[in-house]
């Protein structure tokens, strides 16, 4: 078993010496995410439009929404999964060239089509109500990581590999999760840009998690007899 504290001990740890590298990585892995991407639209629809046709009006929108889409899926899930290289390798003083290594190496292709349906399979989920569609994203939530110490790997293995890790960690991932609140709030208060601050330990956090439970998962359990 695995406990928060030990947890985000090694994500900080990790950060010695490499957190201003860790910051730039993780404006970018921030605004690349879901998260990140869903406020930079919430901003982009509430700018005034100086149309009055309904038509032209309706016309534009569908083109920004499309050119979002298409930016979000061609462009900035790579850089997502090239963040979370980076943090997996922070230990070892990964360079922030990882951020923009699956653009080449012939796994481009595959790095959208593996991020992109599992996008697809959240929101779909989301659409039934919210709390399948919350479930998903926590099953679901280790396959950045997984696609990138495996670029090459299948939609359906992908999405498998993390569902296995996360069953049975799905509460105790969100109690994590909570614990970074006071962080986060301690952000919002400093003019709401101080959160951006926080992304480096959470990111090295959820990069150590992951890590955890791949071993946990990995490593056989010892026979009842040895147990004893």
């Amino acid at each position: 078993m695995w406990e928060n504290h030990e947890v985000k001990y090694r994500g900080w740890h990790n950060l010695k010496g490499k957190y201003w590298k860790s910051f730039l990585v993780g404006l970018v892995v921030y605004f690349a995410s879901s998260e990140g991407f869903s406020n930079v639209v919430e901003k982009v629809s509430n700018i005034h439009l100086p149309v009055k046709d309904q038509l032209q009006t309706v016309i534009i929108v569908a083109g920004i929404s499309v050119a979002m889409i298409m930016l979000k899926v061609f462009l900035l899930n790579p850089l997502h999964v090239g963040g979370m290289k980076y943090y997996l390798d922070l230990p070892k003083g990964e360079s922030v060239s990882s951020l923009t290594q699956y653009y080449t190496g012939g796994h481009y292709s595959n790095v959208i089509k593996v991020t992109f349906l599992r996008g697809l399979k959240v929101f779909l989920y989301s659409l039934l109500l919210i709390i399948p569609g919350v479930i998903k994203s926590y099953q679901y939530c280790f396959v950045g990581y997984i696609v990138a110490e495996n670029p090459e790997i299948s939609t359906n293995e992908a999405l498998l590999r993390s569902t296995e890790l996360t069953e049975g960690h799905k509460v105790n991932i969100w109690i994590l999760e909570l614990t970074f609140i006071g962080w986060f709030l301690l952000g919002i208060i400093c003019f709401g840009w101080g959160i951006v601050f926080v992304h480096p330990y959470y990111y090295a956090t959820k990069a150590d998690l992951y890590k955890t439970l791949k071993t946990l998962h990995d490593t056989p359990a010892l026979p009842e007899a040895f147990q004893k």
